[in-house]
């Protein structure tokens, strides 16, 4: 289990989260490389790209579009959510940017007892950490104020609906307005 990030594990965590879903890539002939890892004591930030190798691929996958990558995004976080349980991590793919040929993204890496740490320091910044982990109705469905992105300036609120499990982001002012009318 890891406790806390060091130049020494960061790498370790590198090589531990593209050994993973490196039998992904292999499968479907493609080739995973880090471009830039970032790192500090509580998270580790990950940006790779993914190119095709045209001659060990399969026919579908020739080139990438929008319902490969929906199979590649639950494939890696298959294998992410594998190496989050035996390392004590919380590791999680965000969003793709793709063309035919090559799809990026980001794997942010976080240990998994810090997470609410983390989640409460963002929201301080915004002026919110009292809220967090709050419950409040939108539409009628349940969500959860869960972090905080402080760079984000029209929707930094980040919650989850307790229904689906789907992130969604609100404003600061509406979750001001939201726990002010009495929820």
């Amino acid at each position: 289990m890891i406790k806390q990030f060091t130049n020494d594990n960061i790498d370790k965590v590198v090589e531990g989260i593209f050994n993973k879903i490196k039998k992904t890539a292999d499968h479907h002939g493609v080739v995973f490389t880090p471009i830039k890892v970032d790192g500090n004591f509580d998270q580790v930030e990950i940006k790779f790209e993914a190119n095709i190798v045209t001659n060990k691929c399969a026919e579908p996958y020739r080139y990438f579009n929008k319902k490969n990558l929906k199979e590649f995004r639950k494939a890696i976080s298959y294998w992410l959510n594998k190496y989050s349980k035996e390392n004590g991590t919380d590791a999680i793919l965000k969003n793709i940017s793709f063309d035919q040929k090559m799809f990026r993204s980001k794997i942010i890496v976080t240990i998994s007892d810090k997470k609410e740490d983390i989640a409460k320091r963002h929201l301080a910044t915004i002026g919110m950490e009292h809220l967090y982990n709050k419950r409040f109705s939108y539409k009628g469905n349940s969500y959860i104020i869960i972090d905080a992105n402080p760079r984000a300036k029209k929707y930094p609120v980040i919650c989850e609906s307790q229904f689906d499990k789907i992130q969604i982001r609100f404003s600061k002012a509406y979750v001001r307005k939201t726990f002010s009318d009495g929820q």
